[in-house]
């Protein structure tokens, strides 16, 4: 869950299979690698086993009936209607990453059944109270490798379309920092936000890009520039994080100003999504 800092930065609370509350600035930082990430544990027997575990994990959480499946659900009535109208929740995901996180893109489920758990719970958040359900990143890893089917499918009960866009874990391009390949990164997420939309009906459907790896500078700069010119509100990665992409008001501060003025610039060619990065409080609900 994301909550709202007194100055729009996000404390996160981590969750394995995330019910993720997007709040007015913030970000998680859970990414595939470039080619799918493998589940194997390749010749370690200690991680294989460990990979094994997950992997069964993975396929008893997304089977209709199964307990944890069962248990996941009644966790969200739980929950959800206690938080869904605060106003520090500006909106809800499923999951992070489904693609990675439910094991889509390394075969522990086929991609039928992880949408079809995004689908059957964003349904139920909605149902529960949530006024706003996010994508929570891609659905699969190469969202263009979906069937018009599936991809309708899984945006149906989405009213945000979102992307996690690293230079390592770039579909397309070079996998590098260059200006064109963050150039590249955002047009091939646009692409297949266009298509989702067109596939649903809904040609305004609003889009975000949940997480942006803020190093090296170059490429964030280019991303968020980029992302601006279509309306999209974006997300670091992330604030006090563990990684090399690590900001706070002391380090590299200047993310959270760049932050503040890609989202103003972003409200200005499409505010009807209800996250301002770096605003003082979130909007009402959006109108389904």
């Amino acid at each position: 869950m994301y909550l709202r800092g007194n100055r729009g930065v996000s404390v996160v609370l981590a969750l394995f299979v995330s019910l993720i509350a997007v709040a007015c600035g913030g970000s998680d930082g859970n990414s595939e690698s470039s080619s799918g990430p493998s589940a194997s544990g390749g010749s370690d027997p200690v991680v294989a086993a460990a990979a094994s575990r997950v992997r069964q994990a993975q396929q008893d959480l997304t089977t209709p009936g199964s307990v944890p499946y069962e248990r996941f659900g009644q966790w969200l009535t739980d929950v959800v209607p206690r938080a869904a109208t605060h106003p520090a929740v500006a909106a809800w995901e499923v999951v992070n990453e489904p693609g990675y996180m439910l094991g889509i893109d390394q075969g522990a489920i086929n991609v039928d059944a992880g949408l079809s758990f995004v689908g059957h719970f964003a349904d139920l958040l909605h149902r529960l109270g949530a006024r706003t359900v996010t994508g929570g990143g891609r659905p699969i890893f190469d969202p263009a490798r979906l069937s018009d089917a599936q991809l309708a499918k899984y945006a149906e009960h989405i009213d945000v379309l979102d992307d996690h866009l690293y230079p390592e874990t770039a579909v397309i391009g070079g996998h590098g920092d260059s200006a064109d390949d963050a150039r590249a990164a955002v047009a091939y997420t646009a692409n297949w936000f266009d298509r989702a939309r067109h596939l649903t009906g809904r040609p305004d459907m609003p889009a975000m890009l949940g997480e942006v790896a803020s190093q090296p500078p170059g490429w964030f700069a280019i991303v968020q520039e980029t992302a601006a010119q279509y309306g999209w509100p974006v997300l670091a990665w992330g604030f006090d994080a563990y990684d090399d992409n690590d900001f706070t008001d002391h380090v590299r501060p200047d993310v959270l100003q760049s932050l503040g003025e890609a989202a103003r610039a972003a409200a200005q060619v499409n505010g009807r999504f209800p996250v301002l990065v770096g605003t003082p409080r979130c909007s009402g609900p959006r109108q389904r």
